[in-house]
Order: C-alpha cells, then sequence, then structure tokens
C-alpha cells in the first residue's frame, strides 16, 4: 500500500520506488493499486495476490447478544489514510439516534491517535467510546464477533486486512471501495456497504438496525472470503507465483 504515497519526492521511503522498477516480479495485495503501478511502468510484471485469511479462525461467533449497537473500528488513526474522523462525526450523529450504542477504537497507533480523542471529547462521547488496547490476533477475533457492524476506511479504494478478516467472521462490512477494481481482479464484488462521507456512513448505521439485513450481509460476506481469499486459495496462487520467479530466473539464467 506504501506505493500510494510514492508519488511525493520528500516521502522518505520515495527510493523505494527503484525497488519496484528493478523487480522481476511485483506482487500486490489491494485492488486499488494496479492504477499505481501503471503510473510507475511496472504493472507489466505485477501479479495481484490478496490478503490471506484463516477462516477456519476467523469465524461467526454462535450467536451475537448485544443488549445495544456494537459499532467497532480497528484501524490506526490516520485520518488521510483511514477517515477515522468521518467515523466518529457519523457515529456522534447516531448517538441522537440511540443514546446507547458504542463505538470500540483502536487506542493505540497512527498519527491523529490524540485528534480522534479530541474529537470524541468535542462531541461528548465518553460514554459511548471504548478504546482497546495493543491485542493478539486472537483476541482482535473475539472483537470482531462481538461486533454487530465494522467499519475499515473511507479513503482509499479497497479495504485493509480488517475487511476480510471481519466479513470471514460474520460481520457485516461499512468502507469505501470502487466496486469495478473487485470486478476486474476477482470477478465479483464483496457485500460491502460503501461509504465515504459522514453522512453515507451515518445512513448506513441506520440501515443496520436491521437484523435481518446484518445476518444476510454477514453470511454473504463470510461466503465471499472464503471463495476469493481463504488462507489455502491465496496459498495455491503463491505458489503458482512463486513458480513464476523460478522460471523467470531459468530463462535469464540461460540468456
Amino acid at each position: 500500500g506504501m506505493i500510494r504515497q510514492l508519488y511525493n519526492p520528500s516521502h522518505p521511503e520515495h527510493d523505494a520506488l527503484m525497488g519496484y522498477q528493478d523487480a522481476a516480479i511485483v506482487m500486490y495485495v489491494n485492488v486499488d493499486l494496479l492504477p499505481f503501478l501503471q503510473v510507475y511502468h511496472v504493472d507489466k510484471f505485477s501479479h495481484y495476490v490478496p490478503l490471506p485469511v484463516d477462516t477456519d479462525k476467523y469465524a461467526p461467533p454462535d450467536l451475537r447478544m448485544n443488549d445495544h449497537p456494537v459499532f467497532l473500528c480497528p484501524t490506526r488513526h490516520s485520518w488521510s489514510e483511514k477517515g477515522n474522523d468521518k467515523l466518529i462525526a457519523a457515529f456522534a450523529e447516531y448517538t441522537k439516534r440511540n443514546r446507547k450504542a458504542e463505538l470500540r477504537l483502536c487506542g493505540w497507533g497512527g498519527e491523529d491517535l490524540q485528534a480522534s480523542k479530541m474529537m470524541t471529547y468535542r462531541y461528548n462521547l465518553g460514554k459511548n467510546v471504548t478504546w482497546l488496547p495493543i491485542m493478539s490476533k486472537k483476541k482482535l477475533i473475539t472483537e470482531y464477533q462481538r461486533a454487530d457492524v465494522v467499519f475499515d476506511q473511507f479513503v482509499y479504494e479497497a479495504t485493509g486486512s480488517s475487511g476480510p478478516e471481519s466479513m470471514s467472521c460474520g460481520a457485516p462490512l461499512v468502507s469505501r471501495i470502487t466496486p469495478e477494481f473487485f470486478m476486474r481482479l476477482h470477478g465479483s464484488v464483496p457485500p460491502i456497504l460503501n461509504a465515504q462521507e459522514p453522512e453515507q456512513i451515518y445512513e448506513h448505521m441506520i440501515r443496520l438496525e436491521d437484523e435481518g439485513l446484518r445476518k444476510d450481509l454477514g453470511e454473504q460476506g463470510r461466503k465471499w472470503v472464503r471463495q476469493e481469499q481463504d488462507i489455502r486459495v491465496v496459498a495455491e496462487k503463491q505458489r503458482h507465483l512463486c513458480q513464476v520467479v523460478i522460471d523467470t530466473f531459468k530463462e535469464k539464467r540461460q540468456t
């Protein structure tokens, strides 16, 4: 994902472009990265391999039994890359509708963590926001399983790792995506509620009060991840790519 930032010559990792351009093969894991690879003329030897998800471990709970809406956003606080401020603004509006709603946020990481905390303070959300500590993946799975709805990011045109992980756990997902990118690389679009602005996020919060809709999206999302990003599916793609690397190396040695 770092390649999204490398157009800026003052970026501390700008020299990484030379690594991309000198590589025999580039593997990328986010569906929105192909246009960036085209800009830097490395798309012809780039291969898309999605992030793997162990769908046996990332599994739905037997039952979600919250007595109030529980929203989860496990992403780091970078407003320019994740749009955490948009989610907080939408949630502040939603608490006017449901004062018992809870938003569980990452309590560590990101240059805008303090700004996010100040924003929740200004909106008087102290009783509605839970700040989560650093945790293991095992604990994160329990958070996905507890959440009624998971929110990923609202800036880029593809989900990060939180997206497929939460869908595998049967949680409805709200995030910004560009469906065409998924169609091009997967042949289908994951059942994600698309949102980019606070108003859209708020509207989805209201829509997802429907338990039947949450259940349907959760089941469809898990099915999609099992078909497209299960660890066994991705492992086969990686095995194929390793063979391509070996074959390319052999060809170069022969010339």
